[in-house]
């Protein structure tokens, strides 16, 4: 009998050894905490934007601001911490010069505006990503609708217009923040250059034959360049 109530007394504590073990292995072999996805930054995105910008023409001379407004549509790829996309943009600018200047128009002044209405433009951004952070440079080519109007104020006075569609380059650098998966802000600040442009000019008044030529008729402004500048331009995007 002794023998037997040792005996069961070492299985018993044989069996709560083992429990103990048991139960030990398993928390040593708990799965570990789930651990939140890296912020990715692959993906196409529509959204818009707005900003103040400053213009420059050659032929007016002087420097005016103003603002804009337009969206975007564009695709990201990420290898690791390289971004790469590829981004069409649309803006309306309210951004115009205005002076007054004589020349072309004999003896008579002439309040003269030149005004860029709007620019479309396709572009290759690149940079790296720390998680929700995108630092990018952007590079492309860009079309803008620009107008010219004089209206001389001299001896039987006259009016000047034209309007045409000029190619430029621009480069750019940015910042972009991804606060939800979804949604990103972005802040950027680029240089637009547009090459030299031809106008063809509608001419009427005898105030403005030096321009066309005729009191009443079509002329030609050659090498209209324009220089381009946007500031503080910001927006706001959704990934899909």
């Amino acid at each position: 009998m002794k023998h037997l109530l040792i005996a069961s007394a070492g299985i018993g504590s044989v069996l709560g050894i083992g429990s103990a073990s048991a139960a030990d292995v398993s928390a040593a072999f708990k799965s570990a905490p789930v651990m939140a996805p890296a912020y990715s930054w692959t993906g196409c995105y529509i959204g818009s934007h707005g900003g103040g910008s400053a213009f420059r023409n050659t032929l007016v001379g002087t420097w005016s601001d103003g603002g804009l407004f337009g969206g975007e549509v564009g695709c990201n790829y990420q290898i690791d911490y390289l971004v790469v996309a590829i981004e069409g943009e649309g803006s309306w600018s309210g951004v115009k010069s205005t002076t007054n200047v004589a020349t072309g128009f004999g003896p008579s002044a002439a309040a003269t505006t030149f005004q860029n209405d709007w620019d479309a433009d396709i572009a290759a951004r690149f940079g790296v990503a720390y998680d929700r952070f995108f630092y990018f440079g952007k590079i492309g080519a860009l079309w803008g609708n620009q107008k010219f109007t004089a209206v001389a104020s001299g001896p039987g006075g006259g009016t000047v217009t034209g309007e045409a569609t000029s190619l430029g380059i621009f480069w750019g650098i940015g910042l972009e923040y991804g606060f939800t998966p979804q949604w990103t802000a972005k802040f950027e600040f680029d240089y637009i250059h547009f090459a030299a442009t031809d106008i063809t000019l509608t001419c009427n008044g005898p105030a403005v034959v030096g321009m066309c030529g005729t009191p009443l008729g079509t002329g030609t402004m050659i090498n209209s360049t324009n220089t381009f500048a946007i500031v503080g331009k910001s927006g706001i995007n959704y990934r899909f």
